[in-house]
């Protein structure tokens, strides 16, 4: 699925929207928070919403976006989800290892951390681990794609 881009120009007058509502859509929010806020606090609550939408909304693009939340959802209130990022993926459409990805970008970006996340070291040991799988012919991939190709070779020689 090819999605498009909108144009810089287009990008920086939604972000525009988006911050200078006069708070219109951050009151809305804002009310439904349990008790009181001052003015500064709301204001400040407002400014960190609108933010993190910003860095959360791909422009014209709702299926990153919804990905992008519920896998931010998933590393900073992993209790409320409620599920794996194993067991979001079919639901979403993408692979574990495809959220995974958003998670460490959204990580990065947002600076958090995450218990289900590996270090950067064990990162670095399984990347290692399945390049040499790659090189040996033994990822788990490959193995897949030479059972696929036997079987296809094997309904062919029955016909």
């Amino acid at each position: 699925m090819i999605h498009s881009h909108p144009t810089t120009q287009n990008h920086a007058e939604a972000l525009e929207i988006l911050h200078n509502d006069r708070g219109a859509q951050a009151a809305g929010i804002l009310r439904h928070i349990d008790g009181e806020l001052d003015p500064e606090s709301s204001s400040r609550a407002a400014h960190a919403l609108g933010e993190f939408l910003r860095r959360i909304i791909t422009p014209n693009n709702p299926k990153t976006t919804a990905i992008r939340f519920v896998t931010f959802a998933a590393i900073f209130a992993p209790e409320l989800m409620g599920v794996s990022l194993l067991r979001m993926g079919p639901e979403l459409g993408v692979t574990r290892a495809a959220l995974s990805k958003h998670a460490l970008a959204l990580r990065q970006q947002f600076n958090l951390t995450w218990r289900g996340a590996k270090s950067e070291a064990s990162r670095k040991v399984y990347r290692a681990a399945q390049l040499r799988a790659v090189a040996a012919g033994r990822h788990s991939l490959q193995v897949v794609a030479r059972r696929k190709a036997a079987a296809a070779r094997s309904r062919g020689k029955r016909r």
